[in-house]
């Protein structure tokens, strides 16, 4: 005999059926005791086989049927006659026989819809009839009060339990639901972004998925499914992409950075990459676009070099993350903090300059500036590589991009001295 795979409805049915087929034997049995029937093999049999052993054989039905649904469904229509059967031996208690006209209509309505309902509920009070009228019991509708008090047990727990089986079962059909709809989303988006490098890392920054055009650029072990994302990144730039992935995930809220990647042919490709989280069932995603800058982007740092790099000796240049973190310092820095240009890179504003007081964090004053006003301007400590302090203000205004968004922010530098010449702030890009 061959086993098959058992329907989901019939694994669902079978410990409920256990568990309340044993509860009305005991029912029964009771109910038999007070009125001081006879409990020998010949009362019991029937009993014992429809309230004992018949549940498990019903399950066994549905794993040696060809169509494990429709003989679950058959099943239930059993438990209907079988049911109407033991009430009949009972006398017809009224209790009893209620009980169980209630769970054979609860069953059939949830599982078989209103047809089923009413061919369940007519196998039921017909083998009722017909077990009355075969076997010539006495006719004993009333019940005591403890077996009233049982049947009324047995009734609310069973229909409560019927309740959070399909509560869970539509809790689990949402959450289903749910999850196509996000996948369906994802899908959408890589198909509006067919051009470009499109990730998707799990919440420890290893590769889940990535697009068409990784394959085409990168090494195909540094984008198998597991491999580190940051693997593929220029290593001066890691720890700028580690704090990237790090703050979408703590924040909760996209965030954009440029990065540098190197590609199998070990050519170095500069990308502008945005992530935002997402929700995969109970795991958490991050969704990484990137795309390589536009021309407006690619002319931001030329652009602020030409205009204040040179304006004096003693005022500089960087454009940072909106992490702090530096991307790109004119030749003017190297006066003003000892260090090459290159050097600069890959440092947090705070490794170079403390905030005046020094009780209050650098990167805290400018947003909170920024979000008020747009642009900062403030007092700070530039740290030189010798270990001398310099005064400086700072003119701090976020570089947008195409959506208004901050991708970056330029930070104009000037000695205390040097303040004057400058004639204005500059607005925001």
């Amino acid at each position: 005999m061959e086993f098959m795979p058992s329907h989901r409805l019939a694994q669902t049915n079978y410990p409920i059926r256990i568990g309340s087929f044993a509860y009305s034997f005991v029912v029964f049995v009771m109910l038999i005791s007070e009125r001081h029937l006879s409990l020998g093999a010949a009362q019991l049999a029937f009993p014992v086989f429809s309230l004992l052993i018949y549940p498990h054989l019903a399950f066994v039905h549905t794993r040696i049927a060809r169509d494990a649904h429709l003989a679950e469904l058959n099943n239930l229509l059993i438990d209907a006659v079988l049911l109407g059967m033991v009430a009949a031996q009972a006398g017809l208690a009224l209790w009893l026989g209620f009980a169980f006209l209630l769970a054979i209509g609860v069953n059939n309505a949830v599982c078989a819809g209103a047809r089923r309902l009413a061919i369940g509920l007519s196998l039921c009070a017909g083998s009722a009839l017909a077990g009355y009228l075969l076997l010539r019991p006495v006719l004993r509708p009333e019940t005591s009060p403890v077996v009233t008090a049982l049947c009324a047990a047995g009734i609310t727990a069973y229909v409560s339990a019927v309740g959070l089986v399909v509560r869970w079962q539509n809790k689990h059909l949402v959450e289903t639901r749910d999850a196509l709809r996000r996948r369906e989303e994802q899908f959408r988006f890589i198909a509006e972004h067919a051009g470009d490098f499109i990730a998707v890392l799990d919440a420890k920054g290893r590769v889940v998925y990535t697009s068409g055009a990784y394959l085409e650029r990168f090494d195909a072990n540094l984008i198998a499914a597991g491999a580190p994302w940051t693997e593929l990144i220029d290593p001066a730039h890691r720890a700028r992409a580690r704090e990237f992935l790090i703050s979408v995930l703590k924040t909760g809220t996209s965030a954009r950075t440029s990065l540098g990647f190197v590609a199998a042919d070990g050519a170095r490709v500069e990308l502008e990459s945005s992530g935002s989280l997402m929700l995969d069932g109970e795991d958490r995603r991050l969704l990484v676009t990137s795309h390589a800058p536009s021309q407006r982007e690619q002319s931001i740092e030329s652009r602020f070099a030409k205009e204040l790099g040179t304006q004096s000796t003693r005022s500089g240049l960087i454009i940072t993350s909106i992490m702090g973190r530096v991307e790109f310092a004119s030749p003017g820095m190297a006066l003003l903090t000892g260090h090459v240009p290159g050097g600069l890179i890959g440092k947090t504003i705070e490794e170079i300059a403390e905030a005046i007081p020094a009780s209050d964090s650098l990167m805290d004053t400018v947003w909170r500036s920024l979000e008020s006003i747009g642009q900062c301007r403030c007092k700070m400590v530039l740290i030189h590589k010798s270990g001398q302090l310099k005064l400086a203000w700072a003119n701090v205004v976020p570089v947008n991009g195409a959506d208004k968004e901050a991708l970056r922010y330029a930070w104009i530098l000037m000695e205390d001295e040097a303040l004057a010449a400058v004639p204005k702030e500059p607005a925001p890009i």
